[in-house]
């Protein structure tokens, strides 16, 4: 069972506590100081986190040479009460020498079978992703998960 606590400390600013770590999160003027991320940007943390430890560990299965990664996360919210996401995109960015189709591949299948954040979130929210090897786009698509 996961399980978090989270604890209101002052004004809008609150603790989360998880797995004995802690997360800092305040809310966005005129609210809050916004001296921490929101509940909402902590969201768009952990669609990229939870997918980048999937690509991540797919390319070193495949021996793959790359030098740096990094997973750009970002979300389009309406403009209405609840202010919920109505898309989101993930642009992939590798740096080394990395075979496309095995870049491309770790991607789909981590949106596709592994990564449970975003497999929970694309029952409501689309997903779409971009793939890019030493700044050239080599690839895009979209999340869609067997479940």
């Amino acid at each position: 069972m996961a399980e978090a606590r989270v604890s209101w400390k002052e004004n809008m600013l609150f603790e989360g506590l998880v797995s004995g770590h802690k997360v800092m999160m305040d809310a966005t003027p005129p609210f809050g100081q916004h001296s921490a991320p929101t509940p909402k940007e902590l969201l768009l943390v952990s669609m990229g986190g939870c997918t980048i430890m999937d690509v991540v560990s797919l390319l070193k299965k495949h021996k793959q040479n790359f030098t740096a990664l990094e997973v750009n996360s970002n979300a389009e919210a309406v403009k209405t009460q609840p202010q919920v996401y109505q898309n989101a995109t993930l642009q992939f960015y590798a740096e080394g020498a990395i075979d496309v189709e095995i870049f491309k591949s770790s991607i789909q299948l981590s949106l596709s079978k592994y990564c449970s954040v975003n497999a929970m979130i694309s029952k409501v929210v689309p997903i779409s992703w971009q793939a890019f090897i030493n700044q050239e786009k080599v690839g895009e698509g979209q999340a869609h998960f067997g479940l």
